[in-house]
């Protein structure tokens, strides 16, 4: 293989290893690094996980929690098909 035909398998093969960090397949990422050591390629030290943004958490809605929506949602009297034509012209 000449130097850049290496170049390109090794972006190839850290492209793979990316893929596989992120979806937890160690043996897999493991077999890649041992390729890009055959390679010549230096390991670089592993990114540390992101961190969640600060002030931001996740809230999980529940179908109890959606009830008082739904009913209000419900008391709002829908308007006909023809008259919501006629407010926007279509």
């Amino acid at each position: 293989m000449s130097k850049a035909d290496d170049k390109n398998m090794i972006a190839a093969l850290l492209r793979e290893r990316e893929g596989y960090v992120q979806y937890g397949k160690k043996d897999r990422v493991a077999a890649v690094d041992a390729e890009l050591k055959r390679l010549g390629h230096e390991p670089e030290p592993e990114k540390a996980e992101p961190k969640e943004r600060a002030g931001r958490e996740s809230v999980q809605v529940t179908a109890d929690d959606a009830k008082p929506a739904l009913k209000a949602a419900e008391a709002v009297p829908a308007k006909k098909a023809t008259e919501a034509r006629k407010v926007t012209g279509k």
